[in-house]
């Protein structure tokens, strides 16, 4: 992943690697301003506002799957140091509310 802000400018770039292959997924936003919609590496629609909570920047998603509207909220802190991004995620699927948290640390 590789982030880049400028003032309210973030963009976001994705890039996974599996038996499929390589896919990238490059989206801007506009922190504090309207939702970004854009489509994912599943082919799923994605409409995303962010916002800044205090020191966090909050990511308030809905996914459209097929017929079905899919809440989701990713809530990043960087550490200290700046050296390590931690999301932490709630997904709502199904009534069942799935939560995970990622951290990924800064390659130099």
């Amino acid at each position: 992943m590789d982030v880049e802000q400028k003032g309210s400018s973030l963009r976001v770039k994705s890039v996974v690697t599996n038996s499929a292959g390589t896919r990238t997924l490059e989206v801007k936003y506009e922190i504090g301003g309207s939702a970004t919609t854009y489509t994912g590496l599943d082919g799923d629609e994605f409409r995303s506002a962010v916002h800044w909570d205090g020191n966090a920047l909050v990511f308030d998603t809905i996914e459209r799957e097929d017929a079905s509207e899919i809440p989701q909220k990713a809530t990043w802190t960087l550490s200290a140091d700046s050296n390590t991004l931690q999301v932490d995620r709630q997904v709502t699927k199904s009534g069942k509310t799935m939560h995970s948290v990622t951290s990924y640390v800064r390659q130099r």
